[in-house]
């Protein structure tokens, strides 16, 4: 007992209309199913993971970005918006997070204080061979 030709007809006909909309499927998504292909053969040991790259910017950058956002406070007018003074003392306050990680020195702050605290112990000029000798620790005297 074996297939009828109309079933074998049936068949190819099927294959015929679908094989045009999955090779374009393929096509359109073959950047989703390479990265499937590498997260696959990354995860069998295939392929060595990817090395890592540093999150924060280089320790320079930090540095001159500190550097203007501290001019910028010093040179805030009177009559400055609260939300602007308050989002400078957040960024200085991150920046200065960054340099530590940068570093290699822990950050002065925890879970259990904000951020905002770190602002009022930072000095008003930022003194960049004082940061050099050594980063963050001026930041814990209060």
């Amino acid at each position: 007992m074996g297939v009828s030709p109309a079933v074998v007809q049936i068949v190819e006909i099927g294959v015929a209309l679908a094989m045009p909309t999955v090779l374009f499927g393929l096509i359109v998504h073959s950047g989703r199913i390479a990265a499937g292909l590498g997260w696959l053969a990354r995860r069998v040991g295939l392929i060595k993971p990817p090395p890592e790259r540093p999150v924060d910017p280089p320790i320079e950058k930090v540095a001159a970005s500190l550097r203007r956002i501290d001019r910028e406070v010093i040179t805030l007018p009177t009559g400055t918006p609260q939300a602007r003074r308050r989002a400078l003392q957040l960024a200085y306050d991150d920046l200065l997070c960054s340099a530590c990680r940068a570093l290699s020195v822990l950050p002065p702050l925890d879970d259990s204080q904000p951020a905002s605290n770190l602002i009022p112990t930072v000095p008003k000029t930022f003194v960049p061979g004082r940061f050099k000798k050594m980063p963050c620790e001026w930041l814990r005297a209060r």
